[in-house]
């Protein structure tokens, strides 16, 4: 499966869900200090975990990436 890392919304909807890290580890199967590279967009995941953080997240994977903004002239 292709990894995926990217500037990412995960803490920001896992916090407003009112979700720990220690949760969102226990579903992924990973650690601590994973969860918060991933969160930080330092450690890459995988297609699957990314459905099973949106999942887990109850939001669309879509919504877990950060858009930038095109700046205008």
């Amino acid at each position: 499966m292709e990894e995926i890392i990217f500037p990412n919304q995960i803490r920001m909807i896992r916090r407003t869900r009112g979700k720990t890290m220690k949760e969102i580890a226990s579903v992924l199967n990973v650690s601590l200090s994973a969860i918060s590279k991933i969160e930080k967009g330092y450690r890459r995941i995988d297609e699957k975990q990314l459905a099973q953080i949106a999942q887990f997240l109850d939001c669309p994977k879509e919504s877990i990436f950060v858009v930038e903004q095109t700046s205008q002239p």
